[in-house]
């Protein structure tokens, strides 16, 4: 199933964290970018091993991006994607992009 914000009960103060795998076709550089209303953060990898992609948690009038890049191998990578709500509009969106 897609992750959502629609399982939560209540529309302000609030923060998600998403747990899974993005699956890397080839070995590159890939962009992570993040759509978010207020803020959202990214890590590959777990423990010690994570990798922050990119940090933009805080209070925002309006949607933002934030973005990060970072090397893979081919294969798959876990990831964690947290997201920040405050006040007002909610909104999360995760694009990826890949060499080539």
């Amino acid at each position: 199933p897609v992750p959502s914000l629609i399982e939560r009960d209540t529309n302000q103060l609030f923060s998600f964290r998403f747990t899974g795998y993005v699956r890397v076709p080839k070995t590159g550089v890939y962009t992570f970018l993040a759509k978010s209303d207020d803020g959202a953060a990214m890590w590959i990898g777990t423990g010690a091993e994570a990798r922050n992609v990119f940090w933009s948690v805080g209070q925002s009038p309006k949607e933002t991006e934030t973005w990060g890049q970072v090397a893979l191998q081919a294969g798959l990578h876990p990831i964690t994607l947290t997201y920040f709500q405050a006040y007002g509009p909610m909104s999360l969106e995760l694009l990826v992009e890949g060499p080539g």
